[in-house]
């Protein structure tokens, strides 16, 4: 992963990085119901966590461009530690959560959390209008 400003997306390199799981490729034969609903929530925060980390980076490129890099930093060797077994980091999106809250203080994670909120209802309120145009 490259840390250096236009080399990677930001997409790309938190792709990279697998949040989403290995073991998340689908249904397992044998599953219950209960068992499904939990692999399912997990899938869930991954995914919010993976557009929350998007919006993060966007908004400390604007806002504090030395923490963007640190905070690539700090993905990376969440990654690294991941892979490498460390069992502080056996849940990548946990260890990354944990560790980029830490980084970048309980402002900036509350500001990226309004934002991100405000986009969703956007978005959620576009979707209602554009199944309303549908209907009609």
């Amino acid at each position: 992963m490259k840390v250096e400003n236009g080399a990677d997306s930001m997409m790309d390199q938190i792709q990279r990085m697998n949040v989403v799981g290995d073991d998340d490729k689908g249904p397992v034969e044998g599953e219950s119901d209960q068992e499904k609903a939990v692999r399912q929530q997990r899938l869930k925060h991954r995914m919010n966590l993976f557009v929350f980390v998007q919006v993060l980076l966007k908004y400390l490129a604007k806002v504090d461009r030395d923490l963007s890099f640190l905070c690539k930093e700090v993905l990376q060797e969440c990654s690294k530690k991941n892979k490498a077994g460390d069992p502080a980091y056996r849940s990548l999106a946990m260890s990354i959560q944990l560790q980029l809250r830490k980084t970048v203080g309980e402002t900036h994670w509350a500001r990226v959390e309004q934002i991100q909120r405000v986009a969703q209802m956007r978005a959620q309120r576009k979707r209602e209008q554009n199944r309303a145009k549908l209907k009609k």
